[in-house]
């Protein structure tokens, strides 16, 4: 996805006001990714394949999956996930996202892992949404249309 009609990056901007307006998306074909599982759970093998709960019992929430973007070099960039609560709330990961080489295992520093305490998240609804930052600070969003409830 990009944000800008006649761009495919943002460079002027934060990551927080880029995931406030992803609404102004449009889709990035050489934008590559998925969110293959969340707390253990594999998002193909629900009924409902867009949304996992985070039971009331569970601390954390552990996401796995990749992201790549053609055109940027990921040992030189970094990856962000970021998760959206409508339109007053967005967690975006830090230090707390590692590489996982056992994701994406086609296109190279591509997987990732992160395991957020889920006492940094308020109760409701989130839309999980990836972010690549190239070595230039350009800055590239894809909103994986899938959601984790926090109970």
């Amino acid at each position: 996805y990009n944000l800008k009609p006649n761009s495919l990056f943002i460079n002027d901007d934060t990551v927080e006001k880029l995931i406030y307006n992803s609404k102004k998306t449009a889709r990035d074909t050489s934008y590559l990714g998925n969110v293959e599982t969340v707390n253990g759970k594999n998002y193909y093998d629900l009924e409902n394949k867009e949304l996992i709960t985070i039971s009331l019992a569970e601390r954390r929430v552990k996401l796995e999956g990749w992201m790549f973007k053609k055109g940027v070099n990921l040992k030189r960039g970094s990856k962000i996930i970021a998760l959206k609560k409508g339109d007053d709330f967005v967690y975006v990961s830090g230090k707390d996202l590692v590489d996982n080489s056992n994701q994406g295992k086609s296109f190279e520093k591509s997987g990732y892992s992160i395991n957020i305490s889920k006492y940094m998240l308020e109760k409701g609804r989130y839309k999980i949404f990836h972010i690549i930052k190239s070595h230039d600070n350009e800055l590239y969003v894809q909103d994986m249309w899938k959601w984790i409830v926090i109970k």
